[in-house]
């Protein structure tokens, strides 16, 4: 499959390109403190987001709990009476069979909307008994959500899986925005650029005429200051994530 052999070289190269990144990070010195605390508020602030959205849910399973198992409670009510009113057709219909003088009575009456009477009421019965098992299923699958919620852990803890995967998209984030759309690769400084800012390796640069992105042609050499400082905070990204994860 030639395509999934250029997607993992594109892959490969990626990868070599973040270990770059990774072994040129700046020591522990370099990264400030404030920076850490910034990151550490945002994930408080998530996790404090993640607990309401929780909560949020929680309350609403339980609202839909109860009001399902209202509505068990007054389609057992019905099922109740209708069977009640079944049953005494039926005795009725007996009695009346098993007495002469009953029977001939019972001929002045209407026999086909006895009859239909009963079966009625036994349609509604299967059908509000296959209505019961529905929401008691459905009472079942909201009760395990309830307790999906209770026992999947809550990332609460500022340097558990909140950090982690704060950090984890911002370093993707910024690993995207310094592809070179020439190789694919994350560029290193000096990033280059077209008329347009569109960056640019070092690498590829001396072997282009126009932009790959907007065909403007190059006017030569142009830093991409922004795309530096981008590559700044990168390594900082990275260096902070590897040195939590020693500890």
């Amino acid at each position: 499959m030639p395509g999934r052999g250029k997607g993992g070289k594109v892959l490969a190269k990626r990868g070599a390109t973040l270990n770059r990144v990774i072994a040129k990070a700046p020591p522990r010195a370099v990264v400030s403190d404030d920076y850490v605390e910034r990151i550490t508020e945002v994930v408080n602030e998530n996790a404090k987001e993640e607990i309401l959205e929780r909560k949020k849910l929680y309350d609403k399973l339980v609202q839909n709990k109860e009001g399902i198992e209202i509505k068990i409670r007054t389609q057992i009510l019905d099922v109740e009476s209708d069977s009640v009113k079944l049953q005494e057709n039926e005795d009725f219909f007996q009695f009346m069979l098993k007495d002469t003088f009953g029977f001939f009575i019972f001929l002045k009456f209407d026999i086909k909307c006895v009859e239909h009477e009963s079966q009625v009421l036994k349609q509604q019965i299967q059908q509000k008994q296959e209505e019961i098992g529905k929401s008691r299923l459905n009472v079942e699958k909201i009760q395990s959500q309830m307790n999906n919620l209770l026992k999947s852990k809550v990332s609460s803890d500022p340097e558990a899986d909140l950090f982690l995967s704060h950090l984890k998209k911002q370093i993707s984030q910024k690993t995207r925005e310094l592809e070179c759309p020439v190789c694919y690769q994350v560029c290193q400084p000096p990033i280059l650029s077209c008329p347009e800012f569109h960056l640019v390796c070092g690498e590829c640069w001396p072997r282009l005429r126009k932009c790959g992105e907007c065909r403007a042609p190059y006017g030569g050499q142009k830093r991409h200051r922004y795309a530096e400082r981008i590559h700044q905070e990168l390594e900082e990204l990275v260096r902070t994530r590897e040195e939590h994860l020693k500890h």
